[in-house]
């Protein structure tokens, strides 16, 4: 984890953890990834549907594990929104008149 130390008080330097702008930026690309499968998960999918919701209930429990690590409100709100994916693209289709 990269360590920052800061100033803090008179003469102090304290460790502030900052997160790992790699890892985050890994857990987004997996976050955006599970957003551009959700519309195309049918059931003539296979194997692929059942990886699918694994990677639904996985990669946005990392992300918001690793989000309360690392204080990062931006993989918080992306985890929260993509364990939300397929209602919200339900949803949508719904008020368009795709279904």
């Amino acid at each position: 984890m990269a360590v920052k130390y800061v100033k803090q008080g008179i003469g102090q330097m304290v460790e502030s953890k900052t997160a790992h702008p790699v890892k985050v930026a890994f857990l987004l690309i997996a976050l955006i990834t599970v957003w551009i499968a959700t519309p195309f998960i049918n059931d003539r999918s296979g194997y692929w549907e059942m990886a699918y919701w694994v990677c639904v209930a996985f990669i946005p429990t990392v992300g918001l594990v690793f989000a309360f690590r690392w204080q990062s409100l931006i993989l918080g709100v992306a985890s929260i929104l993509t364990f939300l994916a397929w209602p919200i693209l339900l949803c949508v289709a719904m008020l368009l008149g795709g279904i």
